[in-house]
């Protein structure tokens, strides 16, 4: 991987290192978005070792296997986790309806989110409410969720906020208390 990877980089650092960026704003979320000279690179750099050296070596899955881990190194070490704490997903959504299935959910139990997440923050936890889960909604005022977490309700199990807000770009996640 790629040293800058490893590398705290400004927000202006980084958007230096994004050339769409060069003659334009961008306001998307996560779906879809330029990415950095970086990790082009790292992409670049591991698709010519799968093609190029895996293959020639007649099993590509160890290579493939072996880069897991090492993502999974690198992202626990950044969150303060445990490697095998991190699951790897093809997508946000990916993510969250592998979790949503894997929890074995009971009638009474609660799942909290915002009104303001993306469709991939509200379906997995509505198909849920057939088996009697309790979804509830914490309501926003001009792209701001105002509940309180001393609110949180006894059975609650997950809660999905999303940060920032794709729809208003508004960041949830609150500090400790």
């Amino acid at each position: 991987m790629s040293s800058r990877l490893d590398e705290r980089l400004t927000p202006l650092e980084l958007r230096a290192d994004i050339p769409a960026l060069e003659s334009t704003a961008y306001f998307n979320t996560g779906a879809s978005g330029p990415s950095p000279r970086y990790v082009v690179e790292a992409a670049e750099s591991y698709t010519e070792r799968h093609e190029y050296d895996a293959h020639a070596s007649g099993d590509p899955y160890p290579l493939a296997f072996d880069t897991y881990d090492e993502v999974r190194e690198t992202v626990a070490s950044f969150l303060g986790a445990h490697p095998d704490e991190i699951a790897l997903t093809e997508s946000t959504t990916d993510g969250i309806n592998r979790f949503a299935g894997a929890l074995d959910w009971t009638p009474g139990d609660v799942v909290v989110r915002t009104d303001l997440e993306h469709p991939a923050g509200v379906l997995p936890w509505e198909r849920l409410e057939r088996d009697g889960v309790e979804v509830r909604v914490v309501e926003s005022e001009g792209g701001r969720s105002t509940e309180r977490r001393s609110r949180r309700p006894s059975r609650t199990r997950n809660w999905c906020v999303s940060a920032p807000s794709p729809g208003h770009g508004a960041r949830n996640c609150r500090s400790r208390s």
